[in-house]
């Protein structure tokens, strides 16, 4: 009985075979300035435990990777950022590596654009669309409180639309 390489004399099975690291998610969650962020990279393969670090670039300032793959902070400039992550695992007697460009944007907060909106007519067609800024796209559009004109409704992608069906004035409040 000869025993070499990596077989397992106890057994004289081979060892499991060790699939190649491979980086998640393929893209990283939207930011919002001044907000708390925190996204966590996985990865599937290779042999734990894993360790993380940035492999070139720079992350939006206010942010961190953690060595556990957690890319944490507040970021606070606004625009996209371009990087590369790297994710090195414990297999000797040589780590695996991989190495993936990921980007973050950072947008502005959002904020509701729209300020006033135009009177309407009993019995004819009414059409007004809601607006906004910043955040992350798309958005969906409620009434919190109040409610609109008799025969009205408002869409989630932000459309007012309907025929007002009773004269008055009617206060809302949307999100």
């Amino acid at each position: 009985f000869v025993c070499g390489f990596a077989l397992s004399c106890s057994t004289g099975k081979p060892p499991t075979p060790v699939l190649p690291l491979v980086i998640s998610p393929t893209a990283l969650p939207t930011a919002v300035i001044n907000v708390s962020y925190s996204a966590t990279l996985t990865s599937t393969g290779g042999l734990g435990p894993f360790t993380w670090a940035l492999a070139s670039g720079t992350l939006p300032p206010g942010l961190s990777i953690s060595a556990a793959g957690v890319i944490s902070g507040t970021p606070t400039v606004l625009g996209a950022t371009s990087f590369k992550v790297q994710v090195t695992d414990s297999q000797t007697p040589t780590a695996a590596v991989d190495i993936a460009s990921k980007s973050i944007t950072v947008n502005a907060p959002l904020a509701i654009t729209t300020s006033s909106l135009t009177d309407g007519s009993i019995n004819v067609a009414y059409s007004a669309f809601l607006a906004a800024s910043g955040g992350v796209f798309p958005y969906t559009w409620t009434v919190t409180s109040g409610s609109l004109p008799a025969g009205l409704t408002l869409s989630t992608s932000g459309s007012i639309s309907g025929i007002p069906t009773a004269q008055g004035t009617s206060t809302f409040t949307v999100q």
